[in-house]
């Protein structure tokens, strides 16, 4: 048994465990000593532990102090620095105990010694910590930071508190906080219910008014946190207060200048709706302006055509057929600006039939043949035979001669795909092409009025095709939408009602 205590002890590692003789002089040594004070066996037994201790500790005697406290006592315990070999120091608990024979003589002391630097430098830096926190709590101005009771009576004040409240830490330590309080919240036990969320929940926050010393009112936040001790009893509660007097006051003064801002929003709008109104009106009557002499101009350019062939005069006809396509294309963006202006006076009406989908698609990419073959774009079409609709045949042939007109000026020379198909209740249409695509930033307004996204300076039309055509879809109850990337064609999917919601 006498062999394995005593190999137990040597093989400890956390624990410098050995024995001193009578004198105080090392009889034996384990490896949680070496571990711990750096000497080596054969260095150290032999050696009185005086050593270990500090210089100043030795002057004093202590040792030889602790030496003889246990012989006497049976036992010694402190806490101190020892010093190991190589000079540096540690935080020791050491326990020497008398040890005696079997007929009760004294033999030497057994010496157990642990290292608690890192123990004695945590507390050091709490109790450095704890310093430093009311040093700088009594030393803040702007805040005011005080400890209270269980009871809610207050048991210490800041220099904040003072220059807040106005009360020195004489008059106000041991009275109840609710002092601080209008009468209004004290008659209605606010200040119980604070304390009483606080313990419940560990904290509360509040924001209201409150009473200085001098009777004045200033608007506070306040935050009240409950303390518990380590074995988690309810020591108190932390307040801090802060004045926002002067943030309360800015903020009524910003509500009553938002509230006058919205008056004038409100009427500036109405100004500008007047405005809207009176701008719709103008184009619409612009537009008539425009296209009565234009239609005569028409007409004149038709009769003149049919009697020049007669009397074989190419050239003519030829710029007579041009002068024909430019009053169309006049035309077409002056029928443009009265859907605009029909958009916006609510004057944009539909008037549906009962049509064959596949007939209006065939009829409408037909008169798109030419200038699909002018942009080299061929077209695949992909249509189901078999759909009818009640549409507005004239208004859906437009959004589709749109799409294709858009793809034209945006991705000459790239295939054109139309496809045409059931989507349960409704009817979906894309419209494809192989183009540069559309930035994601553009993505976002192609639909507006008059935007032109990344087309060419000599493309032409208003930027007004699309939104049209939008309208046109939303106005049969469907969807029009885009979906692009660049580098990658656009599609535009159109999903419109069977039976058109008007």
């Amino acid at each position: 048994m006498d062999d394995r205590f005593r190999l137990m002890v040597e093989s400890v590692k956390d624990y410098a465990i050995y024995m001193l003789d009578p004198s105080g002089v090392v009889t034996s040594w384990n490896e949680g000593a070496r571990r711990l004070k750096g000497y080596e066996a054969p260095e150290i037994i032999g050696q009185s532990y005086a050593r270990f201790f500090t210089p100043e500790d030795v002057a004093a005697q202590l040792p030889q102090t602790e030496l003889d406290v246990a012989r006497t006592e049976g036992r010694f315990e402190a806490e101190g620095w020892r010093v190991r070999r190589d000079g540096s120091r540690f935080w020791a608990n050491v326990v020497l105990t008398r040890v005696t024979d079997a007929r009760g003589n004294h033999i030497g002391f057994a010496k157990v010694t642990r290292d608690l630097t890192e123990r004695r430098r945590s507390e050091l830096e709490l109790e450095r910590a704890e310093r430093r926190a009311r040093l700088m709590v009594s030393g803040v101005k702007d805040y005011a930071i005080f400890m209270l009771d269980p009871s809610g009576h207050v048991a210490s004040w800041n220099e904040g508190a003072h220059r807040l409240k106005g009360y020195t830490e004489q008059e106000i330590l041991g009275r109840h906080f609710s002092v601080f309080y209008p009468e209004v919240d004290q008659v209605s036990g606010k200040t119980e219910r604070e304390l009483e969320t606080a313990l419940a929940t560990g904290r509360v926050e509040d924001e209201g008014w409150r009473v200085r010393k001098d009777g004045t009112q200033f608007w506070a936040n306040v935050v009240i946190t409950r303390v518990d001790d380590p074995e988690g009893g309810v020591l108190g509660f932390t307040k801090v207060t802060r004045d926002l007097t002067e943030r309360k006051r800015a903020e009524e003064a910003l509500r009553a200048a938002n509230e006058l801002l919205e008056t004038r929003v409100r009427e500036r709008t109405r100004e500008l709706e007047h405005a809207l109104r009176a701008r719709d009106e103008f184009l619409s009557i612009a537009s008539h302006e425009l296209k009565t002499p234009l239609t005569g101009l028409k007409l004149q350019l038709q009769l003149s055509r049919r009697t020049l062939v007669n009397n074989e005069l190419p050239k003519l006809v030829d710029a007579i057929d041009k002068s024909l396509r430019q009053t169309t294309t006049l035309e077409d963006l002056i029928e443009d600006l009265l859907d605009v202006s029909r958009v916006q006076t609510g004057r944009f009406e539909l008037v549906v039939e009962d049509l064959d989908v596949a007939a209006l698609i065939d009829d409408t990419t037909q008169r798109m043949a030419l200038q699909l073959e002018y942009a080299e774009m061929p077209l695949t079409l992909d249509v189901d035979r078999t759909l009818t609709a009640r549409w507005d045949r004239r208004r859906v042939s437009q959004v589709l001669m749109n799409l294709l007109t858009n793809a034209v000026k945006y991705a000459p020379g790239s295939p054109l795909e139309v496809k045409v198909a059931a989507d349960g209740e409704r009817v979906r249409i894309d419209v494809v092409d192989h183009g540069p695509g559309i930035a994601p930033d553009k993505q976002a307004v192609v639909f507006d009025r008059y935007e032109r996204a990344g087309a060419s300076p000599n493309a032409g039309g208003l930027g007004l095709g699309l939104y049209i055509s939008r309208r046109i879809v939303e106005g049969h109850g469907g969807t029009l939408e885009l979906v692009s990337a660049p580098g990658q064609g656009a599609r535009f999917v159109a999903r419109l009602p069977k039976i058109a919601a008007t």
